[in-house]
């Protein structure tokens, strides 16, 4: 029990509900009990709120020890520490917002612009979009170097006294070192105190906003401001609710997911069969089996003929065209209505989105799929083969 209430005191924990009567109790602080209350640490289970805990840990630290180098300033300080901590943040926010030809410009400055990193630059991706505001980044980085510049210096071999205990050459480098401005702890307190602190504890913030939305929970080590507590516990967002949002956000994605393969899914059939047809006919596609009247193709007829119709493009042909209307045609005079079972409306249901249209109204994605690829669709499931990315039997995808 006390370690579990050690970690809430931390922000380490995962909220247990039976136990919270319980903590609550033990914990005097109010202002505890109301952190453990409205807060929901979760581990990271993808990259990108991998990257964006490492981020929130690196402002975090930095934030948290340049407050302790200032502490009793003027009188009392630590300019090391306040000249590390400060330039750490501003590596940070350089490293959030660097574009990717930043990247390569600085590795080839540094004497970098190896064969090996022309490579890691050519995959680097760019600027961190998780993470809004670059510009604002860049600018803070820029003013934090510039009042932290550190200057070298080295010892005066005739005046300063070196230890003469056997280590000369230690002792002498140790007597050399860097130098920053007189007035950097002063300078960067007035930039701290100006925006610069409000600036980085609101990106804390925002880095856990971004962490919420792909995890569906605060990052372990974050420290929620009171401002923030006190509107959750207004809203009554509590653990409890934010695992119902974020099973509904989970729901939600994977549908999402589904209804986009559904489109890349036709989109890549019909690609594959005009690299199919490109080898099997030469890159000749063959005239209609039946000739060029479209209406003397039954369904089966024509579905079939439509598979040999797609280019090497993988556009259907002009006489394709024509099959594809035939088709639509057809399923829709000849064609009995189906009623879908339960699990090809859940299918179904997959494919759709409720995006507004003009004139009022919801237009689903799997409705707006083309003709074209609906056709070539259809030609696969009539011959029976599973198409990647539907999630359906073939008899499932053709009566859907």
């Amino acid at each position: 029990l006390i370690q579990k209430l050690w970690k809430h005191i931390t922000n380490r924990h995962i909220v247990d509900p039976e136990l919270e009567p319980i903590f609550e109790k033990m914990i005097a602080s109010k202002d505890e009990a109301l952190r453990v209350r409205y807060t929901m640490p979760v581990e990271a289970q993808t990259k990108l709120g991998q990257s964006l805990r490492i981020r929130y840990d690196q402002v975090s630290k930095a934030v948290q020890d340049f407050e302790a180098a200032r502490d009793g300033f003027p009188e009392m300080h630590d300019i090391e520490k306040m000249g590390l901590a400060s330039r750490r943040l501003a590596a940070t926010f350089q490293g959030i917002a660097m574009t990717k030809r930043d990247r390569a410009i600085l590795a080839s400055r540094e004497g970098r612009a190896t064969a090996t990193d022309r490579a890691l630059i050519e995959g680097y991706t760019g600027a961190f979009q998780a993470i809004k505001g670059h510009t604002k980044l860049r600018g803070f980085a820029k003013q934090i170097n510039e009042l932290t510049g550190s200057v070298d210096y080295a010892v005066d071999t005739v005046n300063d006294q070196i230890p003469d205990d056997g280590n000369f050459w230690e002792n002498l480098a140790a007597m050399g070192g860097t130098s920053y401005h007189p007035d950097m702890a002063k300078d960067m307190i007035a930039l701290w105190d100006g925006g610069l602190g409000k600036y980085a504890k609101g990106k804390l913030e925002e880095i856990n906003e971004a962490y919420m939305n792909v995890e569906y929970g605060d990052i372990p080590e974050a420290k929620i401001s009171d401002e923030l507590l006190a509107t959750r516990e207004r809203v009554g967002l509590t653990p409890k609710m934010m695992e119902k949002i974020a099973s509904k956000q989970k729901m939600k994605a994977a549908t999402n997911r589904q209804r986009r393969n559904f489109k890349k899914s036709l989109e890549a059939i019909m690609s594959k069969q005009g690299k199919s047809n490109k080898e099997e006919f030469k890159g000749q596609v063959v005239k209609g089996t039946k000739g060029g009247d479209t209406s003397k193709y039954s369904l089966a007829e024509a579905l079939a003929e439509y598979r040999r119709q797609i280019d090497v493009d993988g556009k259907p042909t002009e006489f394709g065209g024509k099959l594809a209307n035939r088709v639509r045609h057809l399923v829709k005079t000849d064609v009995q209505d189906i009623v879908l079972t339960e699990e090809e409306q859940a299918i179904y249901n997959t494919w759709q989105s409720k995006e507004k249209v003009k004139g009022g109204g919801n237009k689903g994605k799997a409705n707006a799929v083309q003709k074209d690829e609906l056709a070539l669709g259809l030609a696969f499931s009539a011959d029976g083969e599973t198409i990647k990315g539907l999630g359906a039997t073939p008899e499932q995808a053709m009566n859907i």
